[in-house]
């Protein structure tokens, strides 16, 4: 093989396995997501659901738009690891933002008990905006 052949080969392994690699990070945080909400909301299963769904709007979102710009930058690669990069510095703020979720939830969840429903939607809304 010529090594015009097989640089893109390798090129695209490498690739592959951070594809790989961001997929496994991506499910992981959201495990650790779930675990964190737990301690604010419970273990229930609006908890659950709230942390998948904010989790895949995210990646809907995320998909969109990346696909709406991919044809346009030139080095997409580096754009994906920029994009990787932002996403593990925000997810470095997830425990500093739940815990002052923790603060909100003692402070207006007497005032929310006899209002179930409007109790799960701030629940699902705060969630889908801190992740």
């Amino acid at each position: 093989m010529s090594p015009l052949t097989t640089a893109p080969h390798r090129q695209g392994r490498a690739v592959s396995v951070l594809f790989f690699l961001s997929g496994m990070t991506g499910l992981s945080y959201e495990v650790i997501w779930f675990k964190q909400f737990s301690h604010v909301w419970g273990a229930s299963t609006l908890a659950m659901a709230s942390v998948v769904g904010a989790f895949l709007l995210g990646l809907g979102i995320g998909s969109r738009v990346g696909g709406l710009l991919a044809d346009r930058v030139k080095r997409p690669v580096l754009w994906y690891g920029v994009c990787e990069i932002g996403i593990g510095l925000f997810a470095l703020l997830i425990p500093w933002e739940t815990d002052l979720l923790w603060q909100f939830s003692i402070r207006y969840y007497a005032g929310l008990r006899e209002m179930p429903g409007w109790y799960a939607l701030i629940r699902c809304a705060t969630t889908l905006v801190v992740i």
